[in-house]
């Protein structure tokens, strides 16, 4: 439930041993090319993995930064959104390589940036798309994951139904 714009690397895992690391629900915007090749929106370096899994996350770059560098085996990828292919090793079950349409209103200078800014809209194709997984039952904003959680940070909920008496 982390919301990154605009880091070298919005995410970068290296360690000698990353051991059941879950990295989940997490939306990842536009990393900066401030680091040149080592800049990627989500790196995962050198180390020894084990039952480390990288599931439900939005992973959106708009420009040449790689979307994604993953130089290890054994991190177990599924039901994450790419916005442009990433490579054949981050790609897993139930991935959507599209534009997740976030909302993106406001003002991105420091200190007014609001978490709003990463909500998924209504039409948004990682809604209802992600896998169902015990460790994170609700979004960043404390609304409850539902069976079928949306993709990212933000769980969108729907308008309630209205009944009509025509």
């Amino acid at each position: 439930n982390n919301l990154c714009l605009g880091g070298e690397r919005n995410i970068a895992i290296g360690t000698n041993t990353f051991e059941n690391g879950l990295v989940a629900h997490n939306t990842f915007v536009n990393a900066s090319d401030t680091g040149g090749k080592g800049s990627a929106n989500v790196w995962i370096n050198r180390g020894t993995y084990r039952n480390a899994r990288f599931v439900n996350n939005i992973v959106f770059q708009e420009d040449r930064v790689a979307i994604a560098r993953v130089d290890v085996r054994g991190v177990m990828f599924s039901h994450n959104n790419w916005s442009k292919r990433p490579a054949r090793t981050c790609r897993g079950r139930g991935d959507v390589i599209k534009d997740p349409r976030l909302l993106k209103s406001g003002r991105l200078g420091s200190g007014q940036l609001r978490p709003e800014w990463f909500k998924i809209l209504a039409d948004s194709p990682v809604k209802d798309r992600g896998q169902t997984i015990g460790e994170v039952v609700e979004d960043y904003f404390k609304t409850p994951r539902r069976g079928a959680p949306d993709i990212g940070a933000h769980e969108l909920l729907s308008p309630p139904h209205r009944l009509s008496l025509r």
